[in-house]
């Protein structure tokens, strides 16, 4: 499991590709990489959070503010978290955390690409 490499290869088809070719999204290839992600934090939610509040335990450490940022990321290829309620309730209490930097640092990402 490679969360980066997963997560980036799905935001380069939705976003990346389109803009550097000016082709639209190879939706194809797109559902390929998003089946990759959902296999990717399926194992997150199993074997990282398990019963935990963050990944580590109970309290936040740089692995969540790491794989939170990844995991942002991957959200304007569509609605990436929405089978994965353990994993957005975990982005959630990350996003509590580090209030108000996580969402500061984000925004430019989320609000640059709309459908």
């Amino acid at each position: 499991m490679n969360t980066r490499t997963i997560g980036n290869k799905a935001f380069y088809t939705k976003v990346l590709a389109p803009w550097f070719t000016s082709k639209p999204v190879d939706t194809q290839q797109l559902q390929v990489d998003l089946e990759a992600v959902a296999v990717c934090y399926r194992q997150i939610e199993n074997n990282f959070l398990g019963d935990s509040s963050f990944l580590c335990g109970e309290e936040i450490s740089l692995a969540d503010i790491f794989a939170a940022c990844e995991i942002v990321q991957t959200t304007v290829c569509g609605d990436t978290l929405g089978q994965h309620p353990k994993l957005q309730s975990w982005i959630h209490r990350v996003q509590q955390k580090l209030s108000p930097y996580f969402d500061e640092i984000h925004k430019p990402l989320l609000n640059s690409y709309k459908e």
